[in-house]
C-alpha cells in the first residue's frame, strides 16, 4: 500500500489539470495556503490511486486480524490471556498511531510549514518563481504524509506489545532466565503447576536416577577440608546407570543416550533416551544444581520388533533440576531456594540478636533440631512470628475438629455394629 500512495503520488504531481493550477497560485496570499495544503494531503493520499487503496484496506485489516488471531489460538493455554490482550494492543497501538501521525504531519503542514513560507515570500527572503517554488514544498509534506502513518504503525505496535509484556512482567507469574528468586510469585498459575506430572511416570522414574547419580558428583566436587573424598566425574557417575555420553558443549553441557533392553515385567523399557544436562541455576548451601532435560527418541527404529512395542506412561519431555540427589520440578525448586533464603536470612538475623536471644529466651547455641527451630523463630520479624503463630493456631484447629468428626463416626460406626448384632442375635 505504500508503494502504491507513493507511485500515485509521483503521478499526481504531473497531473496536466491539477499541477497548473498550483503553479499559477500567488504563494503570498493567506488564501494560497489551504489550497497548498489540499494538494500536500491529495498527494500523501496517492493522488488517484487513493481509490484501489481503499479498497484493499479491508483485506489488509481482516489479514493481520486473522494473524493475530491465529497467534492467540496456537498459543499456550496459559498464556492465551496474555497474547489475545498483546495482539489486541498491538493492533490499537497500530490504529492509534496512524491517526496520530496522519493528524500531527496535517497540524504542523498547515500551522507551522506553509505559513512559514508564505512568510518568507512575504519578506523577499526566497525569490519566486526563479529560485524556489512552493510546490516542492508540497510534494514534501505529501511524501510524509505518505510515510508516517505506516512508520508510526510499527512503532505503535511495538509499544502496544511492550506495554502488555511489562504488565504481566509486574506480577511475576513466570520464573525468567535471569531473576531473584524472591521475586517468583508462588501463587500464580505457572508455579500452582496444575498440569504437574505423575510422580509415577516413566520419566520421573529416570530422572530420579539421573539425580541420585548426578548427587554423587556434587558430593564428590565439595569435600570437607581435611577429608578425603573421592572425586567422581559426571560421565562415570551416569555410565553406571547405562548412560553413555554422545555429545558436549560449552559450559559443562553433556549429551547421554539411554537405551534399556526390553523386558516383557517393565513396559517401558524397549525405548531410546536423550539426556541433557548442564549446571544451572541458584545455588544452594553454594552447591550448583544441575539442570536436566529427558525425552523419549521417539524416532527409534522398532521395525522388525512389533512385539517390542509397549504403552507410554507420563510425556515424552521432562525437565527439573537434580541437587544432592533429589530431582525437583522447576517451581519446587523456586520454592526450595526460597525458603533456603528464608531460613539463612533467620539465622543470620538470629546470630546477630544471640546476646539478647540468651537472655529473654533461656537459649543459647542451637545444639539439635528443636533449639535451632527456637532459634530460627527468634531471628524472624515480629510480624513474621506473629503471623506463623496465628496460622499454626489456625491449623490446630482445623485438625482438632477433623479428629473430633473423625472419633465421632467411629463410634457411630461401632454403635451401629453393635445395635446391629443385638437385632440379628437369638431371642
Amino acid at each position: 500500500r505504500l508503494l502504491v500512495r507513493l507511485g500515485g503520488l509521483y503521478v499526481y504531481h504531473f497531473d496536466p489539470v491539477a499541477a497548473p493550477r498550483v503553479l499559477l497560485l500567488d504563494p503570498t496570499k493567506h488564501k494560497s495556503i489551504k489550497k497548498y495544503f489540499k494538494f500536500a494531503k491529495r498527494l500523501g493520499q496517492g493522488g488517484d490511486m487513493r481509490i484501489f487503496v481503499k479498497t484493499v484496506k479491508p483485506f489488509t485489516r481482516t489479514l493481520r486480524i486473522f494473524v493475530g488471531g491465529w497467534r492467540w489460538f496456537e498459543a499456550a493455554p496459559c498464556r492465551r490471556s496474555e497474547v489475545g490482550l498483546e495482539e489486541t494492543m498491538a493492533f490499537i497501538g497500530n490504529r492509534v498511531s496512524r491517526m496520530f501521525a496522519r493528524s500531527a504531519t496535517d497540524f504542523i503542514a498547515y500551522y507551522l510549514f506553509l505559513p512559514f513560507q508564505r512568510y518568507l515570500f512575504r519578506q523577499d527572503i526566497l525569490s519566486y518563481p526563479t529560485e524556489y517554488h512552493p510546490i516542492a514544498l508540497c510534494v514534501f509534506i505529501g511524501i510524509v504524509r505518505a510515510v508516517s502513518p505506516y512508520a508510526a504503525s510499527f512503532q505503535g505496535s511495538r509499544l502496544g506489545r511492550v506495554l502488555t509484556r511489562h504488565f504481566f512482567a509486574s506480577e511475576k507469574n513466570r520464573w525468567m532466565p535471569v531473576q531473584r528468586i524472591g521475586e517468583l510469585n508462588l501463587m500464580s498459575d505457572d508455579c500452582q503447576e496444575k498440569d504437574e506430572v505423575d510422580q509415577n511416570s516413566d520419566l520421573v522414574i529416570i530422572a530420579r536416577t539421573v539425580a541420585k547419580a548426578l548427587g554423587t558428583v556434587q558430593e564428590g566436587n565439595n569435600h570437607v577440608d581435611g577429608e578425603e573424598t573421592k572425586v567422581v566425574r559426571q560421565y562415570e557417575a551416569l555410565m553406571d546407570e547405562g548412560f553413555h555420553q554422545v555429545g558436549a558443549g560449552s559450559g559443562g553441557y553433556a549429551v547421554y543416550q539411554y537405551h534399556v533392553r526390553f523386558n516383557k515385567q517393565a513396559p517401558v523399557q524397549s525405548a531410546l533416551f536423550l539426556l541433557h544436562v548442564t549446571p544451572y541455576g541458584p545455588s544452594i548451601t553454594d552447591v550448583m544444581p544441575y539442570y536436566i532435560v529427558l525425552e523419549h527418541e521417539t524416532s527409534f527404529d522398532h521395525r522388525g520388533k512389533w512385539s517390542q512395542q509397549t504403552s507410554w506412561h507420563g510425556p515424552s519431555v521432562l525437565e527439573g533440576y537434580c541437587y544432592q540427589g533429589a530431582f525437583f520440578s522447576p517451581h519446587h525448586f523456586a520454592e526450595l531456594k526460597e525458603m533456603y533464603d528464608k531460613q539463612l536470612l533467620a539465622y543470620e538475623s538470629a546470630c546477630k540478636k544471640l546476646p539478647t536471644i540468651a537472655k529473654t529466651h533461656r537459649t543459647g547455641v542451637p545444639r539439635d533440631l528443636p533449639t535451632l527451630k527456637k532459634f530460627l523463630e527468634a531471628g524472624k520479624r515480629n510480624r513474621k512470628r506473629n503471623k506463623n503463630n496465628r496460622e499454626f493456631n489456625e491449623l490446630h484447629k482445623v485438625v482438632t475438629s477433623v479428629a473430633k468428626q473423625i472419633k465421632l463416626l467411629i463410634n457411630k460406626e461401632k454403635r451401629n455394629q453393635i445395635s446391629g448384632g443385638r437385632s440379628h442375635a437369638p431371642k
